[in-house]
């Protein structure tokens, strides 16, 4: 999400349980602001030009739906997948991505 508008060549950004909103993520974990860190929820937004597809499981704990959604993503471009945590089973989703981004 940070390297995307610096890169002309990008056409696209997937994530999957992304902490898209650094401030929000540490305050959620009782931890201190992270020293000049930047985050995607204060960033400008990508260039509508670039293709978005964030995924989250709906029972990540570490960085749930909320967090993701907060980054400043666009509508629609999120998907929380029930079942599925911070760690569990990410690899087998990996087709079904692949197969959405073939399509664009």
């Amino acid at each position: 999400m940070l390297a995307a508008p610096r890169v002309p060549e990008t056409i696209g950004v997937v994530t999957i349980a992304a902490n898209l909103d650094v401030g929000s993520w540490t305050r959620r974990h009782g931890q201190p602001p992270l020293a000049a860190s930047l985050s995607p929820a204060t960033q400008p937004p990508l260039p509508a030009a670039i293709h978005q597809r964030h995924y989250v499981g709906a029972r990540d704990a570490v960085v749930p739906p909320g967090i993701v959604s907060g980054g400043g993503i666009p509508a629609g471009s999120l998907t929380v997948v029930p079942d599925y945590d911070h760690v569990c089973c990410w690899v087998d989703l990996w087709p079904r991505v692949l197969a959405e981004l073939a399509r664009r």
